[in-house]
């Protein structure tokens, strides 16, 4: 009774890859704070940072009902003339919707994870040593499905929040929209 039980559970590992769809692969982004029509006193968005960069990997399933879910790490650094900016990390969930998939990949996403912020050119001696750190972003984002790999663009609304002593975005908080490109492989 046991052999048949343990056959079905292996036949089904096989079969789920088969009729699932995910992608995996590296993407690079930027939330830009400051806009060349408004001045840094009045920002449309407040934050400590003028414009982070970041760079990261992710992987993902995509379930028959479009449901989406998977994870991601990524690496942030802000760019300023030679001086020393803010750098951290985080690493995360994935969760979404397919919300089509043909003749154009169209997809929406949360990424939410936990990781750490620092600043060493801050006048705050938490922020130059690090602090722990939430980060959100929603995205929507547009593939092409190519045969294997899917070159992908998005958009989205980042939050980068510092958790602890002070409350939460106290010592850091950044927040903005985001745009970015991915290079996916799997099938889409």
């Amino acid at each position: 009774m046991k052999v048949p039980a343990l056959i079905a559970v292996l036949g089904l590992c096989v079969l789920f890859p088969v009729i699932a769809d995910g992608a995996g692969g590296a993407f690079w982004g930027s939330q830009q704070i400051h806009y060349p029509w408004a001045s840094y006193e009045d920002s449309i968005f407040s934050s400590t940072a003028d414009r982070l960069d970041y760079v990261g990997g992710m992987g993902f399933g995509i379930d028959h009902d479009g449901t989406v879910s998977g994870g991601f790490g990524v690496g942030f650094s802000e760019q300023k003339d030679g001086e020393k900016g803010v750098s951290g990390g985080f690493g995360g969930l994935i969760t979404g919707h397919r919300i089509f998939k043909r003749p154009l990949n169209l997809i929406g996403l949360l990424f939410v994870g936990v990781g750490g912020v620092s600043d060493e050119g801050s006048a705050d001696p938490k922020l130059q040593d690090g602090v722990f750190s939430i980060m959100g972003e929603g995205t929507l984002e547009a593939s092409l499905p190519l045969s294997f790999f899917h070159p992908t663009v998005y958009a989205g609304y980042q939050v980068i929040a510092s958790v602890g002593s002070g409350g939460i975005g106290e010592t850091y908080l950044s927040y903005s929209p985001t745009i970015g490109f991915r290079m996916l492989f799997g099938d889409l």
